[in-house]
């Protein structure tokens, strides 16, 4: 896109800068495209551009709404079709689309990182993790004991997922983590409990919410 936009700025001919214009509006297009389709594989399916909560969906609508002014200005600029000539308005322009898109990103990314963090230290002080069996390789000799002596939980796994997630504020992840659950057979409180690190990372399960459901479950026997 920069590369189309340099050249559209140097060449004089009025028709050919029409051309490459629309091509570079052509490939903002297509990864807007690509930008949609990753929130509905982030999201499976329950979010798009249009709709959703995510802060991935939340970032995604950020970069695609502070880089649509760029072309517009530039149509205004003279290198474009030179509707605006002054040349102080056109700079203050190119500086304050700049430092909104950018810093407007830089901010949310660090809301974002702040964010986790207090999750995941409330995660931790509510479920003492230091206290709980490690799950690498096995969930463990403890674990696996209960299992087969037939703990009952007295909480299904549904109910457990909800209540966890909910607990760290990913309520919306809760469908998306029971659907990967089923289609990776587990279907139970035990067959959560026996998962692996390992075995997440292979069939694409989402290991740290798993790992803290776990923790949940050992809390509660």
């Amino acid at each position: 896109l920069l590369i189309l936009g340099l050249a559209a700025s140097l060449i004089e001919l009025l028709a050919v800068r029409i051309v490459v214009f629309l091509l570079g509006f052509f490939l903002f297009a297509t990864q807007v495209y690509f930008n949609r389709k990753q929130i509905l594989e982030v999201t499976d399916g329950e979010e798009g551009l249009l709709s959703g909560r995510s802060l991935y969906r939340i970032t995604t609508l950020l970069v695609v709404t502070t880089w649509v002014p760029f072309p517009m200005w530039y149509i205004l600029s003279p290198e474009g079709f030179n509707l605006v000539q002054n040349v102080v308005v056109i700079e203050a322009g190119w500086v304050i689309l700049n430092i909104t898109a950018k810093f407007s990103f830089i901010i949310l990314v660090h809301k974002m990182s702040v964010k986790y963090r207090k999750e995941q230290a409330a995660l931790r002080a509510a479920f003492d993790e230091d206290k709980v069996p490690s799950s690498k390789g096995t969930a463990g000799a403890a674990m696996a004991d209960k299992v087969k002596k037939g703990t009952d939980y007295g909480v299904s796994l549904s109910e457990l997922v909800k209540e966890t997630l909910s607990f760290a504020g990913l309520e919306h992840r809760v469908q998306v983590l029971m659907k990967r659950l089923e289609e990776s057979k587990v279907k139970e409180c035990s067959d959560l409990e026996e998962l692996s690190e390992q075995f997440c990372r292979d069939m694409s399960l989402p290991w740290e919410l798993v790992r803290v459901c776990q923790l949940r479950l050992t809390s509660r026997s």
